[in-house]
């Protein structure tokens, strides 16, 4: 769950305490996320993010981050592609 909610955190351009209320609110974040139903208690609170990132270490976080960055990359170019009708 973690780990999507960073891919969530990084795809939305978000902060962690955003990225959780989002979460929060959203309830196709939380169908992403793997929830049954839709909840509107914190999925877990904002400092689960630092603690992720200590845990791993800096070269598994950028590795990651670079995954996540090339997923957004063609999402962006598949939705560029699909507004000019290709």
């Amino acid at each position: 769950m973690i780990i999507d909610s960073l891919i969530i955190r990084y795809l939305c351009d978000l902060d962690d305490r955003k990225t959780v209320r989002q979460i929060t609110e959203n309830v196709y974040m939380q169908y992403f996320l793997g929830y049954s139903s839709f909840s509107d208690e914190l999925p877990f609170e904002a400092s689960i993010f630092v603690w992720f990132r200590k845990r791993l270490g800096l070269e598994q976080i950028n590795i990651i981050n670079e995954r996540i960055a090339k997923i957004k990359a063609k999402l962006e170019k598949s939705t560029i592609l699909h507004r000019s009708g290709f």
